[in-house]
Order: C-alpha cells, then sequence, then structure tokens
C-alpha cells in the first residue's frame, strides 16, 4: 500500500517531526540539568566537586555533539540497517541496502 502524497502526511510528518524533536531536547535538558546538579556527587565522589560537575558537563556535551552531527545519526542507522528485513525495508521506504 502507497500513501498518498497529500497535505494531510505533511502535516502529520511536521508535528512528528515537532514531537520528536521537543522530546529529545527536553531529554537534553533533563540530562544536563542532572549532570550539573548531582553527577557530579555521584560519580566523582572522592574528587573535587568542581572537577566531578566538570567532568559530567563534559560527558553530556560530548553526548549532545555527538547527537548533532551527521555522522552521530547516520552511524547506527548504517549498522543497524543490515538487521532489518528487506522486505521491511521495502516498505518503510529505507533505502539503505
Amino acid at each position: 500500500m502507497v500513501a498518498s502524497r497529500g497535505r494531510g502526511n505533511a502535516a502529520l510528518a511536521a508535528r512528528s517531526a515537532w514531537i520528536g524533536s521537543a522530546l529529545e531536547y527536553y531529554d537534553f535538558f533533563l540530562y544536563g540539568t542532572a549532570a550539573a546538579l548531582v553527577f557530579g556527587r555521584v560519580f566523582f565522589p572522592e574528587g573535587d566537586a568542581a572537577v566531578g560537575t566538570l567532568v559530567a558537563l563534559a560527558t553530556f556535551g560530548v553526548g549532545y555533539a555527538a547527537s548533532r552531527c551527521a555522522a552521530g545519526r547516520a552511524t547506527p542507522a548504517l549498522a543497524f540497517a543490515r538487521l532489518q528485513p528487506p522486505i521491511s525495508r521495502f516498505t518503510s521506504g529505507a533505502v539503505l541496502r
């Protein structure tokens, strides 16, 4: 079954993309807040508090940068594309083979 190309599908895609982006930014906001307030003390209790907070924020920064760059998103897609059955790749419109 091929989906029709109309305004309804474009609006649904736009809403879905907005919801996905909003959830992703909310996730990074929560993790950033926890990295700044909690993770330094929980994961690095024996060291200096400022150094623990900086290490936790650096870890957060690496994760955020990896999620924003094209390679950070394409690498898992290329790796997991082989795990999908060919039929689902065809029906979902994925072109990676």
